[in-house]
């Protein structure tokens, strides 16, 4: 860098700074993108499961109402229809 004027030092300089900071960002935002893609994967995996828990409290809500009304029969043709649905 002896024989370099000052403007050339500076602008080799800067010029090393703007690719070390291009360098960087490109990292960054790369790593940025597989946070928010496992990030989407863990969010649509725990979506799912969910959703099929609410179904299976929807399914017990539903037997426990069909076995209060198999228990509150009061004849033999009730019975069988409530059986029917059970």
């Amino acid at each position: 860098m002896k024989n370099l004027s000052i403007k050339a030092s500076l602008v080799a300089l800067m010029s090393a700074i703007i690719v070390v900071v291009a360098v960087s960002s490109a990292i960054a935002l790369q790593s940025i993108h597989s946070i928010t893609t496992s990030a989407e994967k863990v969010g649509n995996f725990w979506i799912e499961r969910l959703l099929a828990s609410r179904e299976v409290k929807s399914d017990f809500a539903d037997v426990r109402l069909t076995l209060a009304r198999l228990a509150m029969v009061n004849d033999a043709p009730e019975f069988k229809a409530e059986m029917q649905a059970l």
